[in-house]
């Protein structure tokens, strides 16, 4: 008997044996010949990293407190489950989706299943243990419509050959494929029937027909056997392993290929009918909500609309105040993806349109693990970089507040690199705050980039410093930029110490007052520009000369050159607006 396909998935085998060893399954007899190897395609199901799933609070620690709504354990543990995998299939989606309309409504039929049936329900998964260990066993009980629901749907031909498939009666193209198929099958047959009888040996026992995982289909004897073949050019030779020799026909050979040949396309059109991956293109929201927040006591969610097309408008550049909800319109919109594909309504107005995507990938609040040796920095650079790798045209990808945890230059410069090549060379749908307000730039260069910002009522004050200034959240997300963090503000709200504030103004004038003087120079015409250099070219030659070409630099006639030619030179220099502008720097 041929080794399972899963064998040879060297990785998966040894997690399987590791797996194995944690949960000490082989010191318990009653678990053997209990469970089986499968493939499990993860492809069948949307992508979260980790970032994702703490950004869009799909599990937030334990409060203490418990909803009040009906649930048992079984449940709980399939939600769970499913917001773990959220689907990629449009059919299983949907199909979801209509059973929880059905639920939605109709009230009175949901209360009667959640009050006579649903809190009597026990949890099964505990139960069929039970069975399993043979504590507890069903007698005189017909599962005659559980057997006609799995004969109706599941292809049970396929699983004689470990493949998990509907049935080909569902589609008339894969019906075709499924037929060609089976004469092929019938004529592999034929072929070890008919090397059967010109060998004279046993088909049953002696000659085996194999579909070996490189070879293909072909004929194995044992190594006593195998000299049964010797002079019998109709027969080649694949190989010898201990288990004994493989061989083929021309016949075989060319029934092999036209089986892998119809085989790759029954598997494609089963993955098409299976998963269906319908490619919309674009997201759009309107007054979408924040789940999580909204629930709460005592808050009045304002919702926005979010508008995500394809090549025209996929990268959102999202500037504002703090506090002024960047983050949440961010986290709001991967919790509205991934509630679509688990088959959830979705907190938004009607006309939702959201796109299937193959994974939601974030990088938002990262935080120092000393035990680990990663500081912030290093952490969301770690993030940051899984995305750049892991991300597809088909992803959502969400960043918040990049580059916080370097120099402001190196920061904004890794933001730019970053956005620029998630817009030309990735195409994900993505949604980046910042408060690199130079960075809104980046959608004059790239059509595809569109600027947003959170909306801030901002009214003058009495007082001394331009920073005395009344802020109103309205926490509206609208096109356009946001050249101002309103930090202080904020911070004022916060109630901050009066001195403080007072401090943070008058330094964050001075600052602005040293750059406002560096730029007024740092314009100097070309003109100005070429003066300064040869200037300069001028006072370099004129200390050489003076220096002699013994003298070093160190030594006390060079510095004294240096000297005589900064008096005769000085005032020129500091005319010149370029060199003055340098000298200033130093």
């Amino acid at each position: 008997m041929a080794a399972p396909p899963e064998f040879e998935l060297k990785v998966a085998m040894t997690s399987a044996a590791a797996l194995l060893s944690y949960l000490n399954l082989l010191a318990d007899e009653s678990n053997f010949h209990q469970f089986t190897l499968r493939t499990h395609d993860l492809s069948e199901y949307l992508r979260l990293d980790h970032a994702a799933l703490r950004a869009l609070s799909l599990f937030p620690e334990q409060t203490g407190t418990s909803a009040s709504v009906n649930r048992n354990t079984s449940g709980m543990r399939m939600l769970n489950q499913w917001l773990k995998q959220p689907l990629v299939n449009v059919h299983a989606i949907e199909n979801r989706q209509a059973l929880v309309e059905i639920f939605f409504d109709d009230v009175e039929a949901r209360h009667t299943i959640q009050d006579s049936f649903l809190k009597y329900m026990p949890d099964m998964l505990r139960i069929s243990k039970r069975f399993q260990r043979k504590v507890a066993t069903l007698e005189d009980v017909h599962l005659s419509k559980l057997v006609e629901m799995v004969e109706m749907t599941i292809d049970l031909d396929e699983l004689a050959h470990h493949n998990y498939v509907i049935k080909p009666d569902f589609d008339e193209s894969l019906g075709m494929i499924k037929s060609q198929l089976d004469q092929v099958r019938d004529q592999l047959d034929e072929q070890h029937a008919l090397a059967g009888q010109n060998l004279g040996l046993d088909t049953e026992k002696k000659l085996h027909l194999e579909n070996h995982t490189s070879y293909g289909y072909c004929f194995r004897v044992t190594r006593t056997d195998a000299g049964i073949l010797k002079n019998r050019k109709e027969y080649m030779d694949l190989g010898t392993v201990k288990g004994g020799v493989y061989f083929t026909t021309s016949v075989l050979r060319n029934l092999n290929d036209e089986h892998r040949t119809l085989s790759d396309s029954y598997a494609r059109t089963q993955s098409r009918l299976v998963k269906d991956v319908i490619d919309i293109a674009y997201l759009v929201l309107h007054e979408s909500r924040h789940p999580c927040l909204e629930v709460q006591d005592e808050i009045h969610f304002i919702p926005n609309d979010v508008q995500m097309i394809r090549d025209k408008c996929d990268f959102l550049l999202v500037t504002g105040p703090n506090m002024g909800g960047k983050s949440t319109y961010l986290r709001q919109i991967g919790i509205v993806t991934l509630l679509a594909q688990i088959g959830c309504f979705v907190p938004a107005a009607e006309g939702a349109q959201v796109p299937v995507c193959d994974c939601i990938l974030a990088r938002v609040g990262a935080g120092d693990s000393q035990l680990k040796g990663v500081s912030t920095f290093m952490a969301e650079m770690l993030e940051t970089a899984t995305i750049l790798k892991t991300a597809t045209r088909d992803s959502l990808v969400l960043i918040d507040e990049l580059g916080r945890g370097t120099s402001t230059y190196d920061g904004f410069g890794l933001a730019w690199a970053i956005s620029e090549w998630i817009v030309t060379q990735i195409h994900a749908k993505c949604v980046f705050a910042t408060h690199f307000h130079e960075l809104t730039n980046l959608a004059s260069e790239q059509p595809s980039v569109q600027n947003l910002h959170v909306v801030a009522h901002v009214s003058p004050r009495d007082g001394e410093s331009r920073f005395d200034k009344d802020i109103t959240l309205l926490y509206k997300v609208e096109p356009g930029i946001s050249d101002q963090s309103y930090g202080i503000q904020i911070a004022e709200l916060a109630d901050f110490p009066e001195s403080v504030i007072r401090l943070a103004k008058r330094k964050a004038e001075e600052l602005e007052g040293d750059e406002e003087h560096e730029e007024s120079h740092v314009d100097a015409s070309d003109e100005s520009a070429a003066q300064g250099i040869a200037l300069l070219d001028r006072f370099l030659q004129s200390w050489v000369d003076r220096c002699g070409k013994r003298a070093r630099t160190d030594d006390d006639e060079s510095f004294a050159a240096l000297q005589s030619c900064i008096q005769e030179y000085d005032e020129q220099i500091r005319a010149n607006p370029w060199t003055a502008n340098i000298l200033r720097k130093f």
